[in-house]
C-alpha cells in the first residue's frame, strides 16, 4: 500500500536535485534538522538523507572558499536559512559581513537585492510605493527592495531611523508587504541578512526589541586567525572569489 507523508514547503528550503524539503529548529542550544519528503513504497530514505547532507556540505564548502576561517559562523547561517529564519550580523566594518551574505546568495542561487541603510532611507525604499502614471491616469505600484527577492541584504541596518526599520517587520514576520492597503506577497523562501555596526560607533542606534525579535540568530564575525589572514592576503579580490562560487 502506498502512503504519502504530508509536505509543507513553507516551513523549509527545497533542496535542488531532490524531492526533499529541509527545515531546522534551534531549541535550548541544540540544533534539530528535519527532512520532509513525500515517501512512496520502495524509496530509499537513507540514501536520500545522505544526498541532502552532501548538498549541505557542498554549500558550506563553497561559502568557505570566500569566507576564510569562519566555519562555525557559516554553519550557523545555514541552520538559520534551513529554519526559514533571519540573520543579524554584528561587528566592526571590514570583517566580511556583506561578503558572507553575497556568497550565500550565489551558492544557493537566490534572487537577491541589497539596500544600504542611511539616515535618509525611507520605508518606501523597502516596501515600494504607488506612483501616478499620467498616461494611464492611474497609480502604479513600484517595487521596493524586499519584493521579488529571496535574500535581502540590509547593510548597516542600525544607521537608519526606527520608522524605516519598522518597514521590515511585516516582511520578516509574514512574508508580505502592504502598500496603500494592498498586500503583496514576497517570494519563498525569503531571508533577511542584515549587518549592523556596534552601537558605540558613530551614527548608529540600537534596534528596538520588536525588530530584534524577527531575527533568529545574531552572530559576530570576529577577526580571522593568523593563518586565515595570510590566506586572505594571498587571494584575489572578494568580487572574483564570489564569481567563482557555484
Amino acid at each position: 500500500e502506498m502512503k504519502n507523508v504530508s509536505l509543507d514547503t513553507s516551513k523549509g528550503i527545497q533542496i535542488p536535485g531532490t524531492k526533499a524539503v529541509v527545515s531546522c529548529s534551534i531549541k535550548e542550544n541544540e540544533v534539530y534538522i528535519c527532512i520532509h519528503v513525500r515517501i512512496k513504497y520502495g524509496v530509499n530514505v537513507s540514501q536520500m538523507t545522505k544526498e541532502i547532507q552532501e548538498k549541505i556540505d557542498i554549500l558550506q564548502k563553497e561559502v568557505s572558499t570566500v569566507i576564510k576561517g569562519k566555519d562555525e559562523v557559516i554553519r550557523k547561517v545555514i541552520m538559520a536559512i534551513l529554519a526559514s529564519g533571519h540573520v543579524l550580523l554584528e561587528d566592526v566594518p571590514g570583517l566580511g559581513k556583506t561578503t558572507l551574505a553575497k556568497a550565500f546568495s550565489k551558492a544557493l542561487g537566490f534572487a537577491n537585492k541589497r539596500i544600504q541603510f542611511t539616515p535618509d532611507t525611507m520605508p518606501s525604499d523597502i516596501v515600494g510605493m504607488s506612483i501616478y502614471n499620467e498616461q494611464t491616469n492611474a497609480f502604479e505600484y513600484v517595487e521596493g527592495a524586499a519584493v521579488n527577492c529571496n535574500l535581502l541584504l540590509g547593510d548597516e541596518i542600525n544607521r537608519t531611523s526606527s520608522k524605516t526599520q519598522s518597514a521590515l517587520l511585516e516582511a520578516m514576520a509574514e512574508g508580505c508587504v502592504t502598500v496603500d492597503g494592498v498586500t503583496h506577497q514576497l517570494l519563498e523562501p525569503f531571508v533577511v541578512m542584515a549587518t549592523q555596526n556596534p552601537v558605540t560607533s558613530g551614527g548608529t542606534q540600537a534596534l528596538p526589541d520588536s525588530q530584534l525579535d524577527r531575527f533568529m540568530i545574531c552572530l559576530s564575525m570576529g577577526y580571522p586567525d593568523a593563518e586565515s589572514q595570510l590566506a586572505i592576503l594571498k587571494n584575489v579580490s572578494d568580487r572574483d572569489l564570489i564569481e567563482k562560487v557555484q
